[in-house]
């Protein structure tokens, strides 16, 4: 029997988490995700799976682990929903406290959830809650990778200019989420008709409503393999170029006064001008 066969009596005052799971052509390594969920430490726990229309055995693969594990609710979509609007559409299944997105391919360590809940529970005025991560690149060696933690009493403007400046912004978006603070943000957006940092557009409005967490320990295992999505995205300067200028047009609708708004501008495009050096300091370095 697991850990996870008891949730019909949930220890009080432990609110439920939901690991939201978009899911499509993963059959290779689904099983693993899944594992790394159910191995959870922390007891109140329910997984939602979206299947997006695919070819290959996902879908048969959730149903089996459905039927062993009543924590995983399973959705199956009839249509192709693309990477966006299949997380989108498991985040507005979530009605309990906190959710969190799952990479159909990572890996979480057993105390991701626990750790990262403690923190949350201890700093009420934060919205999301991350751990730092270990990225396993097909290319590449291993490394750590983490988000600075931001100084708690900063106010609205000061938190977006933190999170601008990090290079490391996309740790958080496989932080641990208030659904409170999704309904005041909403649904991840297209940028100019691309999915391509609809991520970093909505963590940047998260930090306008309040504070992330940090726990400085590696729990979540991030794997970038040569046929994953991120790898399909075209990473030239024009598509960053994109990202910021939306983030841009995103401050300006902030409900802050004109000249923090364009003290936030600035910081984008400050941002955007740091990634052009290193990168441009990479080429030089390579050749």
């Amino acid at each position: 029997m697991s850990r996870h066969d008891s949730f019909s009596t949930p220890p009080k005052n432990l609110p439920y988490v939901v690991a939201c799971m978009p899911a499509f052509q993963s059959e290779q390594f689904i099983s693993r995700t899944l594992e790394s969920v159910l191995n959870q430490d922390y007891p109140n726990i329910r997984i939602f799976i979206s299947v997006d229309l695919c070819q290959d055995n996902t879908l048969e693969i959730c149903r089996q682990y459905q039927q062993n594990h009543p924590a995983i609710t399973l959705y199956q979509q009839s249509e192709r929903q693309g990477w966006l609007n299949n997380t989108n559409y498991l985040f507005k299944q979530v009605e309990d406290p906190y959710f969190f997105y799952m990479q159909h391919d990572d890996v979480i360590e057993p105390q991701y959830v626990s750790r990262i809940m403690e923190s949350l529970i201890q700093s009420p005025t934060a919205v999301l809650g991350y751990s730092d991560m270990t990225r396993h690149h097909y290319k590449l060696s291993k490394r750590v990778e983490h988000f600075e933690q931001m100084d708690l009493k900063l106010n609205a403007k000061e938190r977006v200019k933190a999170f601008l400046r990090s290079p490391y912004w996309y740790v958080v978006f496989r932080g641990i989420v208030s659904r409170e603070a999704f309904q005041q943000v909403g649904p991840l957006k297209m940028n100019a008709g691309f999915e391509f940092a609809a991520d970093f557009v909505w963590l940047m409005r998260l930090a306008y409503h309040g504070n992330f967490v940090r726990v400085s320990q590696p729990l979540y295992d991030k794997f970038v393999m040569e046929t994953g999505l991120a790898e399909s995205w075209e990473k030239g300067l024009v598509k960053y170029f994109r990202m910021y200028q939306y983030a841009s047009r995103s401050i300006s609708g902030l409900p802050l006064p004109l000249l923090e708004k364009a003290e936030l501008i600035c910081a984008t495009w400050f941002s955007f001008v740091a990634k052009v050096a290193v990168k441009v300091a990479r080429k030089a370095t390579v050749h």
